[in-house]
């Protein structure tokens, strides 16, 4: 985890804005040090993923100064990231792919290729969406298990 963070801390050094990272205990080292090189405050906190977020909420909604950034779980993300089909759209001259392959963290990347397709409906039609998790973080396979986000 932490590709969302490390952006988020990527752009805020470009804008000059101070940022602050939560990130859970399985986040590694060397993501950790990235995302402070690019020089944010990263705050290990929680085991799950749900404890994390639950953690930077609290601090956002403590402080009206401070802004929380949702790493993939928002639909302005999911309506920017399905402008990748758009641009495959114009490299393929409109032909529709046979598939797609997204990789799959919290789920934002896979949301907005669905949503960039549905906006081709032909598209939506033949295109096989396969989507690839890293095996030991697998939160779509557990979801999709229970029949609920976990």
């Amino acid at each position: 985890g932490g590709n969302a963070g490390l952006a988020a801390a990527y752009a805020g050094r470009k804008l000059g804005l101070t940022v602050n990272v939560f990130v859970p205990s399985s986040t590694s080292k060397m993501m950790i040090d990235r995302i402070k090189g690019e020089g944010a405050k990263v705050e290990v906190y929680g085991k799950e993923w749900s404890e994390t977020d639950a953690k930077a909420r609290e601090l956002a909604n403590s402080n009206e100064t401070i802004a929380y950034v949702p790493p993939f779980d928002d639909k302005l993300l999911w309506d920017g990231h399905s402008t990748m089909i758009d641009e495959i759209f114009n490299q393929l001259e409109g032909a529709a792919p046979d598939a797609v392959v997204a990789s799959v963290g919290g789920g934002g990347l896979l949301a907005g290729v669905l949503t960039g397709l549905q906006k081709r409906e032909t598209w939506a039609k033949k295109t096989v969406v396969v989507a690839a998790e890293t095996e030991g973080a697998a939160s779509m396979h557990r979801a999709l298990e229970a029949g609920k986000p976990v």
